[in-house]
């Protein structure tokens, strides 16, 4: 698993910026809803997963800050085993995908690092006029790597990914009431269909926390 994520060290923050906007004015706008957390062993400085419109190169994001030095964001749940957040992005109609995912460390003053698989792979999703899909819940958990010394040091993170759209749906609704919950898609992917192994399923959780910790 290890062998398999991409690092990066980044100098600029501006490295990490999206070009397609969350924020979509339009009256012909549908909605997107999305879990992104961490397990309670797991800080990074925060997690985000990758979108674009099938067949386009512009890129946007879905994020939970975890320990930001920049931005602080209230957990939607926490709990002793996790913490996370409900994101709901307004866009254009279209079909989407989800691709990769960049989980960026930048705390205790050291270097810019970012995290991803290099293969990247691919969620569909699509976008309706006032209309809300949602796209799974995807929790964190870390992986442990060594450094040139044999040290335990933190090597990125695989998401264990469920359908938890009833208790998701609610927290989205709490904050936006305006939301046409009547009218959604549940497009949570079967993480062992998608092929890449940073994403899991629930029952491939166990095996995949030992695996990590080695």
């Amino acid at each position: 698993m290890r062998a398999a994520i991409w690092i990066t060290v980044s100098l600029l923050l501006s490295s990490c910026a999206a070009t397609i906007s969350t924020r979509y004015p339009g009256s012909d706008a549908g909605y997107a809803i999305i879990g992104v957390g961490a397990a309670s062993t797991t800080e990074y400085s925060s997690y985000s997963f990758l979108f674009h419109h099938t067949g386009k190169k512009e890129t946007g994001r879905f994020t939970y800050f975890q320990h930001n030095i920049f931005t602080s964001q209230k957990p939607d749940y926490s709990n002793e085993d996790e913490t996370g957040v409900v994101e709901v992005a307004t866009l254009p109609p279209g079909k989407y995908e989800l691709t990769n995912f960049d989980i960026f460390s930048n705390r205790f003053g050291g270097p810019q690092i970012h995290y991803s698989s290099r293969k990247e792979f691919s969620i569909p999703f699509e976008i309706r006029p006032g209309e809300v899909v949602y796209l799974g819940n995807y929790q964190a958990n870390i992986i442990k790597g060594r450094n040139f010394f044999g040290m335990p040091v933190n090597g990125g993170a695989f998401f264990v990914v469920t359908d938890r759209s009833e208790i998701d749906l609610q927290l989205a609704k709490a904050r936006f009431d305006f939301l046409p919950m009547a009218k959604t898609q549940d497009a949570t992917p079967d993480a062992k269909q998608v092929g890449n192994p940073f994403l899991v399923s629930a029952d491939q959780a166990r095996h995949a926390r030992e695996a990590a910790e080695r």
